[in-house]
């Protein structure tokens, strides 16, 4: 697939082989998986989404290996060379991807930019289900970037969160079926009463 070139010395065309973001995942799990698709060392693909900022963003070596730490954040171009890599429109992205939401994008209009902070600028990257991952062809490991340091899956009944140890499958919620029910009893309130909702089943 090719895309719009976004600029004079930016990406002409997608890599090869694509992958397609799961809802919700961390931008930096998304590039990370595109990366290996590709036989791409982070660095080498890196350097085809623009500049790195910050010190944070000087060792991509130290990033590829602590994805379940790190996000990636990139500005207006840097977005745009971003979805020309990917194959995909950067509306898409970013409807995919929420740390490439308009609040969280890094200044400037002129050269493409990335930052690669240790730690996300706003919420919590939470082990993807597996089984969700698996279910859309995914069977590397993903991360989700949530507001809270956890996340129940209800549809496969596992206990996802923000542990940096094993095991990164998540917990079995299958002996506990009262935790999966608050957890569909605080989705509903969340979704009638907003914020207020989500808070009153803890």
């Amino acid at each position: 697939m090719v895309l719009q070139v976004p600029g004079l010395y930016g990406p002409r065309q997608s890599l090869p082989l694509l992958v397609r973001p799961l809802p919700g995942e961390s931008t930096g799990s998304f590039v990370n998986r595109l990366a290996q698709a590709n036989g791409l060392g982070l660095a080498d693909f890196l350097q085809r989404v623009g500049q790195g900022m910050g010190s944070s963003s000087t060792d991509p070596a130290r990033v590829e290996k602590y994805p379940q730490c790190t996000e990636m954040y990139v500005n207006g171009p840097g977005l745009e060379y971003l979805a020309v890599l990917a194959g995909t429109p950067a509306a898409v992205l970013q409807r995919a991807l929420p740390g490439l939401a308009t609040r969280h994008r890094l200044p400037g209009d002129g050269d493409a930019v990335w930052k690669w902070p240790w730690q996300p600028s706003e919420g919590h990257l939470v082990r993807y289900c597996t089984r969700c991952a698996e279910a859309r062809g995914v069977r590397e490991p993903s991360w989700w970037l949530m507001s809270d340091s956890w996340r129940v899956c209800a549809r496969h009944g596992r206990w996802c969160d923000d542990s940096r140890t094993e095991p990164l499958d998540g917990l079995s919620l299958k002996e506990l079926p009262e935790v999966v029910d608050a957890h569909l009893d605080r989705a509903r309130l969340h979704k009638q009463f907003g914020r207020s909702g989500g808070g009153a089943v803890r």
